[in-house]
């Protein structure tokens, strides 16, 4: 098991030096330069110096050399072009939070309700419950997030009054935006939870436990929900890094001061310091959830056996 996390690791770092490199090079190769428009009034010995406060002044191979410096000896991610004076650390300490909150949520919701759902569907195969939530299901993957965003805005902020419609506050700043977020997650989550409880339910072990006089309750809970959920366990793992750059579309509709905005921003405005660390922030997110959610797989499931060929 070790060695298994270990390699797992290993290609973590290796898939992320890839992810970075790549984004490094694709920022500065598409045209346009954010030094060049902020400076262009500027004469041009002061042009030269803000280049070479930034390293623009030196290849890309160098400027890629002193990148990795700066955020493995220095630690540190550099200043936003954009946002004079404010550092990408910082803002990524500041902002990260607010959207994951909001994720966390989200995903709570959608994890829980749909599986919850899926298992209902699932042993109600042809009934009322079933065909319920595969309506759920259709309208949760073809509605998108910002339909579902401003009908909610519309029924329980304007017309109803009983939710903020836009700012960032307390908790009940988060519901609606939660509810929008979770719509589509819910509906994929219910859907692969149902298909994976049908298998299950045809398994040799649940008409052994049936025949050994187990309430439905318990085979559900022991048996079908255990070996169903192992799909929801691969869909939540990256759902866990994407809740910071997938979710911008939400944080634009409901003013919300979140990661997501600064990094649509960030790329519009070739803030290559600010895209740069971003990336590095998602990506190893997205990355290393992949590595968590093969170890959960082992722990999860006794059946799947880690070799050393894994």
């Amino acid at each position: 098991m070790i060695q298994f996390i270990a390699k797992r690791f290993a290609y973590a770092v290796l898939t992320l030096l890839i992810v970075t490199t790549l984004t490094f090079i694709l920022v500065r190769v598409i045209p346009g330069n954010p030094i060049e428009r902020m400076t262009e009034e500027l004469p041009q010995e002061q042009r030269q110096q803000v280049f070479e406060q930034y390293g623009f002044d030196q290849s890309i191979p160098m400027q890629y050399k002193q990148f990795w410096k700066d955020v493995i000896v220095d630690q540190d991610l550099g200043e936003s072009l954009s946002y004079r004076g404010r550092g990408v650390t910082d803002t990524i300490i500041s902002y990260a939070p607010i959207s994951a909150r909001l994720g966390v949520q989200a995903i709570f919701i959608g994890v829980t309700l749909g599986v919850i759902l899926g298992v209902i569907a699932a042993i109600n195969r042809g009934n009322w419950p079933d065909y319920f939530v595969m309506f759920i299901a259709i309208l949760g993957i073809s509605i998108p997030s910002f339909v579902v965003a401003s009908v909610l805005q519309y029924f329980f902020a304007i017309r109803w009054g009983v939710l903020p419609t836009t700012g960032w506050g307390g908790f009940e700043y988060t519901i609606l935006p939660s509810i929008a977020l979770c719509f589509h997650p819910l509906a994929r989550y219910a859907r692969y939870m149902r298909a994976n409880s049908l298998d299950v339910l045809h398994q040799d072990y649940i008409l052994t436990a049936q025949a050994k006089g187990a309430s439905r309750f318990r085979i559900i809970r022991k048996h079908v929900i255990r070996n169903a959920i192992l799909p929801i366990v691969t869909l939540l793992g990256p759902q866990l890094a994407m809740i910071f750059g997938g979710s911008f579309v939400i944080e634009r509709i409901f003013s919300i001061p979140g990661l997501g905005a600064y990094f649509v921003t960030s790329v519009i405005d070739r803030d290559y310091t600010m895209v740069m660390g971003q990336t590095i922030f998602i990506a190893s997110l997205y990355i290393f959830s992949l590595v968590i959610v093969d170890i959960l797989y082992a722990i999860i499931d006794p059946r799947i056996q880690v070799s050393n060929d894994s």
